[in-house]
């Protein structure tokens, strides 16, 4: 899955689906498909400047657009190894279509620290369920209450079985 980063398929390029990701924790993956895309770039800038001799970077060519997802993807899913215990999935929801403007609106709730922003996703071919096993939660002022408040959602939400862990990685903010 890791090597086709930045490289989907969707179904409508002007309002993008939501693509899982697996998140890459290896530095050596994570600079294989970095050059990947940078030899592939550089050969698609050079393929523009044969055949259209022109020396301009169009950033709205396809080949740009698709380095930009990847850029975009990218620093989604790549973390550092310390972090590979959490064996973490994104669900990446492109909000810009490739030729511009907002593919999707955006919603508003009330956070801690003011108006957040999210977006409802529907995710094709999962249903109404999501394939949880596991909620490794990060660092937090109260674990205790943390713990407590993802294992009352969990119950509501029918996802009895989902095994909820506390990181061990320490927070590095």
């Amino acid at each position: 899955m890791a090597e086709h980063l930045g490289l989907v398929q969707y179904q409508n390029v002007h309002k993008p689906e939501p693509i899982v990701q697996k998140v890459i924790y290896d530095p050596g993956v994570q600079e294989r498909i970095t050059l990947k895309w940078l030899k592939f770039i550089i050969d698609w800038q050079n393929f523009c400047l044969e055949s259209n001799e022109k020396a301009d970077v169009d950033p709205r060519d396809m080949g740009w657009i698709w380095f930009n997802w990847y850029l975009a993807q990218s620093l989604r899913c790549f973390k550092h190894p310390a972090y590979a215990e959490e064996a973490e999935w994104r669900v990446i929801q492109v909000g810009t279509a490739p030729a511009g403007g907002r593919a999707i609106q955006p919603n508003f709730r009330a956070g801690r620290r003011g108006i957040v922003e999210y977006v409802e996703l529907n995710l094709p071919g999962v249903g109404d369920r999501l394939p949880l096993e596991i909620i490794c939660y990060g660092p937090t002022l109260d674990p205790t209450i943390t713990d407590r408040s993802l294992s009352l959602l969990c119950r509501g939400q029918g996802y009895e079985h989902v095994s909820i862990t506390k990181s061990q990685v320490p927070f590095a903010g």
